[in-house]
């Protein structure tokens, strides 16, 4: 007699982590037919930030470049890149697949970040409020249904850290690797996490004082893959180009764009011309393209930029690193991210305060918050570039309710404010 097949059956969190999922791909849905379509052209939505153009190319056999018969691209990285051309070529050019693909991967992240929440403080309720603040973050949205690098880098960047808070939980090989893997691919569709791989030394040392050569070892396999991941990136750009992108040259033209601008001022609207006058500039001193030659000349006038204009440059870093935060493309947008973000910015820095002083494991994430605060403040900032960051403010925000609500509300304790 054959035995009866056993039934599969969610249990309750998961059932509740499959709706949040299911809301996260429902808005993102509605929010791209019902404003993001409609309003493309009023918003400018529908401009591309190369990428788009660079795959194109590359499927039409014009090669890496940003245009028919134009220099080879060395500033776009590939993985974004290859992304679009992948999907152009199986699925076809329409935005509406791109669209679907990329709800489906940001549906995705809101799994991810319930098993990074669920990792970090064991608690399931508190991972499942996390994925619901990420399906109900509103900026991402924004980006399903737009060829820039978000729709990749968001995901990518929740699979990173996933392995990189294990990594800080439990220095193990399996982790140094994952890590290094990760933090490799998450450097190849935007540089930003570059030079990251030093705070994470930094970091692991201060975590594990009483394990230092450990922590070497473990370093050293994640920082080598990491490498060998984005090895054959570097070197196509350092020995078959003209041009360079070495982080020497790109620190370089940063420390320009901060003492070549005017004295800041707190502003409500992206600074997009004063940037364009800037680069102008810095094209007219031959630093922009041929950097590959000139690695050693820009540094040499970055510094010696720095050095007259330091006061200035200081200044410029702390604005930038406001600026981070809320600074749109216009009020308006401005105005939502400043409402959206500073909230989370005082609710997950507070969540962030109130775990450690529970002994649950802060460094790696409030290390990746300032990190990412600081390399941009080198350069002209903005909200976007704070999205990647976002959903692990919105997890220590998460805690900061659930702890106020089991700590008060649920006890019945009233406190005079």
């Amino acid at each position: 007699m054959k035995k009866p097949m056993k039934q599969f059956k969610l249990e309750k969190y998961q059932q509740w982590l499959l709706g949040i999922v299911m809301l996260a791909l429902a808005l993102r849905i509605l929010f791209y037919v019902f404003v993001y379509l409609p309003l493309e052209r009023d918003f400018g939505w529908e401009q591309d930030d190369n990428y788009d153009r660079v795959a194109t190319n590359l499927l039409a056999g014009y090669g890496y470049v940003s245009h028919p018969g134009g220099p080879p691209e060395v500033y776009r990285r590939p993985v974004y890149v290859l992304f679009l051309a992948g999907i152009y070529s199986l699925l076809g050019e329409q935005r509406w697949i791109l669209a679907s693909i990329q709800t489906l991967l940001q549906g995705l992240t809101c799994i991810i970040i319930f098993l990074i929440a669920k990792e970090t403080f064991k608690d399931k309720n508190i991972a499942l409020f996390s994925a619901l603040g990420f399906a109900l973050y509103p900026q991402p949205m924004l980006y399903v249904g737009r060829p820039y690098t978000e729709g990749l880098y968001i995901p990518m960047m929740a699979v990173f850290v996933l392995w990189y808070a294990r990594f800080f939980r439990e220095l193990s090989m399996k982790n140094a690797v994952w890590s290094g893997i990760s933090l490799g691919v998450l450097n190849l569709i935007r540089p930003t996490m570059q030079p990251f791989f030093i705070f994470i030394l930094l970091g692991l040392l201060l975590h594990y004082a009483n394990r230092k050569r450990e922590v070497v070892i473990k370093w050293a396999v994640m920082s080598c893959l990491m490498l060998i991941v984005m090895s054959p990136w570097l070197i196509r750009n350092q020995l078959v180009l003209e041009s360079s992108t070495s982080t020497i040259a790109q620190f370089s033209k940063a420390v320009l764009y901060n003492t070549l601008m005017k004295p800041p001022t707190l502003v409500m609207v992206d600074q997009y011309e004063e940037r364009l006058r800037v680069a102008g500039k810095i094209e007219a001193l031959g630093l922009d393209r041929k950097m590959g030659v000139n690695d050693k000349h820009i540094f040499k006038v970055a510094l010696v930029n720095l050095m007259d204009n330091f006061p200035r440059f200081i200044e410029r870093m702390f604005f930038e690193a406001i600026f981070f935060w809320y600074l749109g493309c216009s009020v308006t947008t401005s105005l939502i991210n400043l409402a959206t973000h500073l909230p989370l910015l005082i609710l997950g820095l507070g969540g962030m305060y109130l775990a450690g002083r529970r002994h649950i494991l802060v460094s790696p994430f409030f290390l990746l918050i300032v990190y990412f605060n600081l390399i941009h403040s080198f350069m002209a900032a903005g909200a976007r570039l704070a999205f990647p960051i976002m959903p692990y403010l919105i997890i220590f925000s998460s805690y900061t309710i659930y702890y106020f609500y089991e700590r008060h509300l649920k006890a019945g304790k009233v406190y005079a404010i």
